[in-house]
């Protein structure tokens, strides 16, 4: 019968390997904390398992990280699957290494190793905006192009269409997200929040931003006209002031809201220029005169002229309200 061994030879034996026990001998059965003295890790097992198992150190000294079991488990560190770069391993997960990628679009993605070495997983899923998406719409570079009032400004990501998602910037300092195909077709030119009531009225910044080329004293949402005999409202104008002793009334027509109201708006030119005003009209989209055509039009009107029309570019261009509204009814 085999003598047992003494703590003394059992901690001879472990110091050969390169092992500290940091625990008490209890028998070569029972499991045990050591440190290791090349790397300085800690590993919990058996003395026979140790001494069988391990020569010179605990094993996974050439193994920068524990999730990798002393090289059980592929180190992938620094390779490229598709568009990815395997980092360091994170975490497991149902007894899978999850991998830390980082794409080629600076994003980063955790992956495990099967989905990588098999190509399940090639990219981050948000750069597609690169020229990975088959629509020829969804790869045009709209970056610093207007479209109304909206400027985009970046991609952000893309949508579970296939979509890239711009973050675009209004006219009145809003942020939103829209994509490529809304503001290609038109259907989306401001933020949507830049809409504000006065006198009950609503309004655009960028029509209130008129004041500052009109005269000071200058009204906006002047009412005119006798009241609806039903609800009692009247009749508003954009702006509205008195220049040379003549009423002035100044409509600012955008193309979407007012394309495809032609006969409303000449029935209002009619109806004012029979009640006594001159008319100033500025047809546009999401843009607005500069102060030379706003004098030009108050010296012709000065002259004489009923009706001044001034049309800035973008007006009849894109599609309208009624449009966008057919579209969307079912067929």
């Amino acid at each position: 019968m085999a003598s047992r061994l003494t703590t003394e030879e059992v901690n001879k034996r472990d110091g050969e390997i390169g092992l500290i026990p940091l625990e008490p001998y209890i028998g070569s059965a029972y499991k045990r904390k050591y440190r290791c003295l090349t790397c300085g890790k800690t590993i919990i097992n058996t003395p026979n398992i140790i001494w069988i198992r391990y020569k010179k150190d605990c094993g996974r000294c050439q193994y920068p990280d524990p999730l990798l079991f002393g090289g059980r488990k592929k180190d992938i560190r620094n390779q490229k699957f598709g568009m990815l770069t395997a980092i360091e391993p994170l975490y497991m997960k149902k007894h899978r290494v999850i991998w830390r990628c980082v794409c080629d679009c600076g994003n980063n993605k955790n992956t495990s190793v099967d989905k990588l070495v098999n190509g399940h997983v090639k990219s981050c899923g948000k750069c597609n905006y690169k020229g990975l998406q088959t629509s020829k719409r969804n790869r045009i570079n709209i970056q610093k192009r207007r479209f109304g009032s909206m400027v985009a400004l970046r991609p952000l990501n893309i949508n579970k269409h296939g979509g890239v998602i711009w973050e675009c910037v209004c006219d009145c300092g809003n942020t939103c997200k829209l994509t490529t195909a809304r503001l290609l077709s038109g259907g989306t030119k401001s933020c949507g929040s830049c809409q504000l009531r006065i006198n009950g009225q609503t309004t655009s910044k960028i029509s209130l931003s008129l004041k500052s080329l009109l005269i000071p004293w200058a009204v906006h949402n002047y009412h005119y006209g006798k009241p609806n005999p039903y609800n009692g409202t009247r009749k508003s104008v954009d702006w509205a002031f008195v220049y040379d002793g003549k009423k002035i009334a100044v409509e600012y027509d955008e193309w979407y809201w007012h394309g495809y109201k032609r006969n409303q708006d000449n029935l209002r030119n009619r109806t004012l220029i029979e009640l006594g005003w001159y008319i100033i009209i500025i047809r546009a989209s999401y843009n607005r005169p500069t102060q030379h055509q706003i004098n030009k039009a108050l010296d012709l009107i000065k002259s004489g002229k009923r009706k001044v029309i001034i049309k800035l570019k973008g007006w009849n261009v894109g599609t309208t309200f009624a449009d966008r509204k057919r579209k969307s009814k079912p067929i």
